[in-house]
């Protein structure tokens, strides 16, 4: 298995959250915000995103768009001087810096049964 290295230097992109792996929208989310997302904005490819993740490019499409459409994250698109379009820059609205914070939240809590056990 090829391992995943985001792009972002000391980033922590969890693989399970409540027992189960992470779906692809959760990690999109987490990687946005780790990139500048929760701030003046994550200028990057979704190509640039599926490898830094290991996804397929249409799996990072579809959770780009489910993204979007939750209000999670909006895209700005840019073009340069030629006309050509550049990478998006993608922003983190305030329901998704929410979000991301409550998924990592989750991701590295132990949870309640596991504590018991312990």
């Amino acid at each position: 298995m090829a391992e995943k290295v985001p792009a972002v230097q000391g980033s922590i992109l969890p693989d399970v959250i409540d027992g189960r792996h992470t779906y692809a929208w959760e990690r999109v989310l987490i990687y946005l915000a780790q990139t500048g997302g929760d701030g003046d904005g994550s200028i990057v490819s979704k190509g640039e995103v599926a490898g830094a993740l290991g996804l397929s490019p249409n799996t990072t499409d579809y959770a780009m768009t489910l993204l979007r459409r939750r209000g999670l994250v909006s895209a700005s698109q840019r073009h340069a001087p030629d006309g050509g379009q550049l990478a998006n820059v993608y922003r983190l609205t305030e329901e998704g810096v929410l979000e991301a914070a409550r998924l990592m939240l989750r991701a590295f809590t132990p949870r309640a049964s596991a504590a018991a056990s312990a």
